[in-house]
C-alpha cells in the first residue's frame, strides 16, 4: 500500500453502540366472523314453471366461456349437498353455510341436490326456484348451470366459485 495517504483525523463521533436487537411483533390471528345466513326467500326473478329452460346464471364480469366450461365439466366436483327432503328453513341456512365453507376450504366447483320438486304442492319446484336465487346472492359464486342428466339434470346444479381459500366471506345485499 505504498503512496496511501492517511486522512485526517474529523470531529465526528464513531458510533461504537450495537443496534439492540430486532424484537418480533406480536402476531394478530384472525378469528374468522361468526358465520352469519344473510340470505333472502324472496326470489331475485320469478321462474316459469312451464318452460323446461334449464337454470343457469353468470356473474357480471364473469365470460360467457366460463359458463360452457362448467356445462362440460371442465372443473371436477369437489363437493356435494343434497337438500332432499329438507324444508325451506332448513335449506337456506345449510345451502348458505355450504357456499360459505366450500369456499374457504378453496373449492372451485360443487354440486347442490335441489330436487325436481315432483312431491311439492301442485308439482311446484319450491327449493330449485329459491336455490337458484339464493346462489345469485352469494358472492362467492361465480357461475351456475343444470347439471347433466346423469348428474341430477334439473334437479341439480353445477356452482363455480370464486378462487381464493381464506378471504371474507359475504353475501350481496339486497
Amino acid at each position: 500500500m505504498e503512496g496511501v495517504i492517511p486522512l485526517t483525523p474529523s470531529n465526528k463521533v464513531l458510533n461504537t453502540k450495537t443496534p439492540p436487537p430486532p424484537r418480533p411483533h406480536p402476531v394478530q390471528h384472525k378469528t374468522p366472523a361468526p358465520f352469519q345466513d344473510t340470505l333472502s326467500d324472496h326470489p331475485v326473478w320469478q321462474m316459469s314453471v312451464d318452460t323446461d329452460e334449464p337454470l343457469q346464471y353468470l356473474s357480471s364480469g364473469i365470460s360467457a366461456q366460463s359458463i360452457k366450461r362448467l356445462r362440460r365439466g371442465h372443473w371436477a366436483i369437489e363437493n356435494q349437498l343434497d337438500l332432499h327432503g329438507l324444508t325451506l328453513a332448513q335449506a337456506r341456512p345449510a345451502l348458505a353455510e355450504f357456499i360459505a365453507r366450500s369456499h374457504a376450504q378453496g373449492l372451485r366447483c360443487i354440486r347442490i341436490i335441489h330436487g325436481k320438486g315432483l312431491r311439492s304442492p301442485n308439482g311446484q319446484p319450491v327449493l330449485k326456484t329459491l336455490v337458484a336465487s339464493w346462489l345469485m346472492q352469494c358472492s362467492e359464486v361465480l357461475a351456475y348451470c343444470q347439471a347433466l342428466a346423469n348428474d341430477g339434470g334439473s334437479g341439480a346444479v353445477n356452482v363455480l366459485l370464486k378462487s381464493g381459500a381464506g378471504k371474507s366471506l359475504t353475501h350481496k345485499a339486497l
